[in-house]
């Protein structure tokens, strides 16, 4: 009879308290509740400096999602400039159990016409925020799948006369709770443009497919293709410790020498292709890249059907480029050699070993219309020496045979 009793008792208590939650769950999801929620939630973050604007703000404490209409964030510091980030829509769960372990899974992640502006006006001003506190440790986060459709990216520098634009893309994630990888997929849909002090780079096309391992520590890309009006670009390699990044990347590039030329305003006419086969590897303030530069019919001013050979290597530490072998050869001029420069002041000695390996002086002369037509054939080689990037104190020797 007791032990019925007590029963009871627990009954009617855990029927009480099942009840006054489910009270609360009810009021925690009216629209006065969500409405204090969200008014909560702006002064958290405009104590970060960041002011977060947000239509028909929702939420749900049964599955543990948000979402929004309408929303923009932007700098408290410069509310003058635009919006750092806008979107037509916004929803995203969160996984309750792992939330409870401070692990953050967001599923279903969905980003409507997102919008990214990232704006330096002409006193070197940003409209990033910037928060004053910092947190205790890394962030223990996966996105499980997200999708973003309709995207546009833009980076402005007022100071600087410069653009960056990026009109339409998607991009996609998909984590997997097993390896703890997300796989990222990125791609424009319309061309977009570069622009600086008034010369315009159109970018015709990006696809990159790319993931995150190592707890977000690493990026694995698998391959990060761009096309544009100037160069074919494509992309391997991984980078790692992104906190403190080491590049390994490879890069195969195909340079269109005309539009080139035109875009940084070289004086000489070049023409042709120009293939590019690289490796990138190291800090970003000790990079070393190496290179294997080829073409097999360029035209420089009045020279043509020019092919080029060259072995390259820039140490950015260093502040030195080296030409460990070049060869440019045409119909009536051949020349080779090795070069190792100074890019600074103080970074030692720049030489030059040059090989005339034969100019057909009597097809020079008529193409470049001397008065005088030389009859003959020329070989010869010189070795120049120069400090650092004092060229006035040039010197060397060679010889030429004819």
């Amino acid at each position: 009879m007791r032990n019925r009793l007590v029963l009871r008792v627990i009954v009617v208590v855990a029927g009480v308290i099942g009840l006054l939650l489910g009270v609360a769950i009810a009021l925690l999801q009216t629209s006065t509740a969500k409405r204090l929620a969200f008014e909560q939630v702006r002064k958290i973050l405009a104590k970060q400096g960041v002011i977060l604007e947000a239509v028909d703000f929702d939420y749900s404490l049964l599955t543990f999602r948000i979402s929004t209409g309408r929303a923009s964030i932007r700098s408290a510091s410069a509310p003058n400039l635009p919006s750092l980030f806008a979107a037509d829509h916004f929803t995203a769960g969160i996984a309750l159990s792992d939330l409870i372990h401070s692990r953050y899974r967001v599923e279903d992640f969905v980003i409507t016409n997102p919008k990214i502006q990232i704006v330096i006006d002409e006193q070197g001003r940003d409209n990033i925020p910037s928060s004053t506190t910092t947190t205790g440790g890394a962030i223990d986060w996966l996105i499980l799948k997200m999708r973003s459709t309709g995207g546009s990216l833009a980076f402005e520098d007022r100071s600087q006369n410069a653009l960056v634009r990026l009109p339409l893309w998607d991009l996609a994630v998909d984590g997997s709770r097993l390896t703890g990888e997300q796989e990222i997929q990125f791609r424009t849909r319309q061309a977009g443009e570069v622009r600086y002090k008034g010369k315009i780079l159109t970018v015709e096309n990006i696809d990159a497919q790319a993931s995150l391992k190592q707890r977000n520590e690493a990026l694995d890309v698998r391959r990060a293709h761009l096309s544009s009006s100037v160069a074919d670009v494509e992309i391997r390699g991984t980078v790692e410790n992104l906190n403190d990044p080491r590049l390994d990347l490879a890069i195969v590039s195909n340079i269109h020498l005309k539009p080139a030329s035109q875009y940084l305003s070289a004086a000489q006419k070049i023409e042709g292709d120009l293939n590019v086969d690289a490796s990138v590897k190291g800090r970003p303030k000790e990079l070393k890249a190496a290179g294997h530069l080829k073409s097999e019919n360029l035209t420089a001013e009045m020279i043509g059907q020019i092919a080029l050979d060259a072995d390259v290597v820039y140490d950015f530490a260093g502040q030195r480029a080296r030409l460990n072998s070049f060869r440019a050869r045409s119909p009536d001029l051949s020349v080779s050699g090795a070069a190792d420069v100074a890019l600074a002041l103080n970074a030692g000695e720049s030489s030059v070993d040059v090989r005339l390996d034969v100019a057909e002086l009597a097809n020079i002369s008529k193409m470049l219309k001397l008065p005088v037509t030389v009859a003959s054939r020329a070989t010869g080689n010189a070795q120049l020496r120069w400090p650092g990037l004092d060229f006035t104190r040039l010197g060397g020797n060679g010889r030429l045979q004819l």
